[in-house]
């Protein structure tokens, strides 16, 4: 990641994702080259691809629930919600910051869950953030319990 200007001279993370995780907006419904490199720029309520070949944009994930609302470090958690990629992948799910282990075989095909154990943190509310294809989530309250 990289910080860079905009017009306004405003300063935003910019990296470069692959085509495969930019869902393509140029109408036609075809996918781009899953090689291609694209660059993505990110704004506070938005990310703009930008590749070469065609106009991208990345689907941020949503997160909808979080199966139990509390628990224990190690405690298994689903996360329900959509556009989190069909695989891991670069993806990840943090509590607090804290990256959380996926649950074996815990991130569903269809994008729509994902299962994680509790990483150790102290007891108290956090927020749980899926990270898929470099752009964060909604965050979600979680209670980390002892």
């Amino acid at each position: 990641m990289a910080t860079e200007p905009d017009d306004l001279g405003l300063l935003h993370e910019v990296s470069v994702l692959r085509a495969a995780d930019a869902m393509d907006v140029n109408g036609a419904g075809t996918p781009t080259d899953p090689t291609t490199p694209v660059l993505a720029t990110s704004y506070p309520k938005w990310t703009q691809i930008v590749d070469p070949s065609a106009a991208c944009l990345l689907k941020p994930p949503v997160i909808t629930g979080v199966l139990a609302a509390s628990g224990s470090p190690g405690t298994l958690v689903t996360i329900t919600g959509n556009n989190f990629g069909s695989a891991q992948g670069n993806g990840r799910v943090s509590f607090g910051g804290q990256v959380a282990t996926i649950s074996g075989a815990g991130w569903s095909p269809n994008g729509d869950s994902i299962r994680v154990m509790v990483p150790p943190l102290s007891p108290g509310l956090v927020g749980v953030v899926v990270t898929a294809g470099a752009v964060p989530s909604n965050s979600f309250v979680f209670t980390v319990t002892q």
